[in-house]
């Protein structure tokens, strides 16, 4: 483990995937490193599993902070999303969809 908070146990790293894939959004709450922690959104475009992420110190991506980050990284993950599929048109004859 890297620190105290990392998930070792297998059936609590299930646990927290489905939790995950159920709201949405994934958290790493200091797993990796002390006051560090993480939000990431899945990223719909073909060709993955992606993900984009925002780290940062946990005061300011945790607590009440969280959902907001989560929200704001599942607006600019279907923008990404959006111009991935209009490029993706504009190498065929097909009209691109609106973003």
């Amino acid at each position: 483990a890297l620190t105290d908070r990392t998930i070792t146990d297998p059936d609590q790293l299930r646990e927290e995937l489905i939790l995950s894939r159920d709201r949405g959004y994934a958290i790493d709450d200091q797993e990796l490193a002390e006051n560090l922690s993480c939000v990431a959104v899945p990223l719909p475009v073909a060709g993955g599993p992606y993900a984009i992420s925002i780290a940062g110190p946990t005061m300011l991506t945790m607590g009440s902070q969280c959902l907001k980050w989560a929200k704001r990284l599942r607006e600019v993950a279907d923008q990404i999303a959006c111009i991935v599929e209009r490029n993706h048109h504009n190498l065929s004859d097909k009209q691109p969809p609106p973003c």
